[in-house]
């Protein structure tokens, strides 16, 4: 049987040969079509690694919960539920950086204190929420009590009052035929 041992030693490093090396990993292959004299190398790069964050937004667009029960037969129908998706996404983002920049923390029973709670978590929050009307000038909302307090921090971020459950505007009564228009 053969027994091989290895011995490690340290050299001086080749201050030289390392920056070399460091410049030779560090280069990034960016394809544009952009033109040369109109962008700058650093400015480019940095609006391409500035699109992940927008990126990470767009798998709701194409979860097939949201898509595959949608029928639409003309273009214009298609590209009109794009903006609306497009619109619910910006609103999504919107509500979460809101929250996100917030003094007041959202508390959940779970995972205690979130400083940077993520949209999906926030909507948790309100799913709970069931607003229902009393007579045609008045609605009334439940809140689940376990969801109120970070329910509170929600509304406070974005400038909101309970009362926004409730409030009827004078546009929006339902319509007379509507299962929730009252008797």
């Amino acid at each position: 049987m053969t027994t091989y041992h290895v011995t490690v030693a340290w050299g001086p490093r080749d201050a030289l040969a390392v920056h070399a090396e460091l410049q030779r990993r560090s280069g990034f292959v960016l394809i544009t079509t952009r033109a040369a004299d109109r962008s700058d190398a650093a400015a480019l790069l940095r609006e391409y690694k500035g699109q992940t964050s927008v990126e990470q937004r767009f798998p709701f667009l194409k979860d097939p919960t949201f898509v595959d029960a949608v029928f639409l037969k003309k273009p214009e129908r298609i590209q009109a539920l794009g903006y609306v998706m497009l619109l619910a996404l910006l609103l999504f983002s919107v509500v979460e950086r809101r929250v996100r920049a917030h003094p007041t923390s959202l508390r959940t029973s779970k995972r205690g204190n979130l400083a940077r709670p993520t949209g999906y978590e926030i909507l948790k929050h309100c799913r709970g929420i069931q607003v229902f009307w009393q007579d045609r000038d008045h609605r009334a909302a439940a809140f689940p009590s376990h969801y109120r307090p970070a329910l509170r921090v929600i509304l406070a971020a974005l400038d909101l009052s309970e009362a926004i459950f409730t409030t009827v505007p004078a546009r929006a009564a339902p319509p007379r035929n509507s299962l929730c228009a009252p008797r």
